[in-house]
């Protein structure tokens, strides 16, 4: 039940894809396609990043729990509640590919920018530990496509 718009420039779209199925991803992106004018629509997507969830989430996991800041129970409790509200969790590539199958030109594919202030406060817990915090800037810095997110400006 999305609304008939028309001559809109730009939609952003932060945090929703990866609680819709791809039927409703396809059926959204036909909907917004049809809201732009003769010049098409800008479409801003945030989403997480299924890279860092499943590579480098698992990790930064088994850290906290040999550092005793969490348990295996615990993690198993959070991945079970996060699946339940994620059901269409992506990576940069496979949004393209999405993106692409429903007639939009990507524009932009951007990853956060980050600091040592942003890596200690994702870590939560484990940004007490400031050489933590030092190797995953540097590996953040060079292996930027397993950061948590990323942002995707495309037009359509």
């Amino acid at each position: 039940n999305l609304p008939d718009f028309k001559n809109i420039q730009a939609v952003f779209l932060l945090d929703i894809f990866e609680h819709l199925s791809d039927g409703e991803i396809d059926l959204v992106l036909k909907k917004i396609k049809n809201w732009g004018g003769k010049d098409g629509i800008q479409i801003i997507i945030h989403t997480d990043n299924n890279n860092y969830l499943r590579f480098i989430r698992p990790i930064t996991d088994l850290i906290a729990v040999c550092l005793g800041q969490t348990s295996f129970k615990q993690i198993k409790e959070e991945k079970k509640y996060v699946l339940e509200g994620h059901i269409n969790l992506t990576t940069a590539s496979k949004l393209r590919k999405k993106l692409s199958q429903n007639n939009f030109r990507i524009l932009k594919l951007r990853y956060p920018c980050i600091d040592a202030n942003i890596v200690r406060a994702h870590l939560g817990g484990l940004g007490q530990y400031c050489a933590l915090v030092q190797v995953a800037y540097f590996l953040g810095k060079i292996f930027y496509f397993l950061r948590p997110s990323f942002y995707i400006v495309a037009i359509g």
